[in-house]
């Protein structure tokens, strides 16, 4: 009877138990605002409608309240863009620069006709073929007209906007063949550039601290001096047409941030410190490349030296060099070691697998710059 009354109020108990445990499972989990009433919680999301204008892929919202990065401006061959709305009738206007995103929504890209585009900006008093500057500086997008009273723009003045016009973005359409000296230098809310043009001069991005991305086109064959000095960008790939880092003999990058900077085949020689001061976590350099210069690397990286008392600048940790070149023989520096093309510099040196162990035994890349040598993925 003890035995069997102990069974029963063991059972109960584990029963009692296993019902506390049910209900607790069975309580809601949290869900985001904004939901549709289902148990499932649902997505923050953003779509882009552009009317013909490309397509954008739709953004998912992390948190409730973050921001959604700013798209690229869509194209639309006849119009310009000009600017995102969250109502189709183009009154509810949203700068994705500042919005902090709580419920989903619709994002409609509006444009307007190349003919009032072109009433924005005027031509140079002294050479009619040049863009000088726009008619008001608060224009958010920008897309640079072909022709202004029927004269083919070819190329945008020196000291253009400088620090004066705050666009997003820009786009320069195929007949501008030179972008002029500063032409955007210190637009602190630049975002993205597409252009084609064949010269691009000194300083045209300096200063640019929000620049993300440029799309050079495939008909650049020289980039100017410090272009590229003071923009933070995640990627840039420098098109096969272009053969000349430095035209002046300083570094196109020096003291820029470019997460990835993948070189085109139309580079042959690393010149004398066309890399100089570079900040960076991976290089890639094409097989067409033979030669890397005094210095051409020199001191990727390096920054203040935190310890003020100490003073100087130092190396801020290494960085990635990719190179497509199957024969470790195949590269020659200026100097009869890497010491001088890379002075100062930190590198894991990647290669393509069938080249590793070359790499490895070859006395030219068993150096102190030289961390570590493995394969491309």
């Amino acid at each position: 009877m003890k035995t069997n009354f102990l069974n029963k109020l063991m059972t109960g108990s584990m029963l009692v138990l296993f019902g506390i445990l049910a209900s607790s499972c069975g309580k809601d989990e949290p869900k985001k605002t904004g939901g549709s009433g289902g148990d499932e919680p649902q997505d923050v999301v953003v779509k882009f409608e552009t009317y013909g204008g490309g397509t954008i892929t739709n953004y998912i919202v992390e948190e409730e309240g973050d921001f959604v990065p700013l798209p690229k401006s869509p194209h639309k061959a006849g119009y310009a863009f000009d600017g995102w709305y969250k109502d189709a009738g183009f009154e509810n206007e949203v700068d994705f620069t500042t919005a902090r995103i709580f419920e989903s929504f619709t994002a409609h890209a509006k444009y307007i006709t190349d003919a009032e585009n072109v009433t924005r900006y005027k031509a140079s008093v002294d050479d009619n073929t040049k863009l000088d500057a726009l008619t008001d500086k608060n224009f958010k997008y920008l897309t640079y007209p072909s022709a202004i009273n029927g004269v083919t723009m070819v190329a945008t003045v020196t000291n253009q906007n400088n620090g004066n016009a705050v666009p997003y973005t820009v786009r320069v359409p195929d007949s501008y063949t030179t972008i002029g000296q500063n032409t955007f230098r210190s637009n602190l809310g630049l975002r993205y550039v597409s252009m084609n043009a064949v010269t691009l001069e000194p300083h045209i991005f300096n200063g640019c601290t929000s620049l993300k991305e440029v799309d050079l086109g495939t008909r650049v064959t020289a980039i100017g001096d410090y272009s590229f000095t003071g923009t933070s960008m995640d990627y840039i790939y420098i098109p096969a047409s272009c053969t000349s880092l430095t035209p002046k003999g300083n570094s196109a990058f020096n003291n820029a941030f470019v997460k990835k900077l993948e070189i085109g085949s139309g580079i042959a020689t690393i010149g004398v410190k066309w890399l100089h001061q570079l900040q960076t976590e991976h290089v890639i350099l094409p097989a067409t490349v033979t030669k890397i210069e005094n210095a051409g690397f020199a001191y990727v990286n390096w920054v203040p030296n935190p310890d003020t008392e100490v003073g100087g600048n130092i190396c801020n940790g290494p960085f990635i060099l990719e190179l497509k070149h199957t024969n470790p023989e195949a590269i020659t520096f200026g100097m009869a070691a890497p010491n001088d093309a890379f002075s100062g510099c930190e590198i894991h040196l990647v290669v393509p697998a069938s080249a590793v162990a070359a790499y490895q035994a070859s006395s030219k890349w068993d150096h102190e710059r030289i961390l570590t040598i493995s394969a491309a993925e």
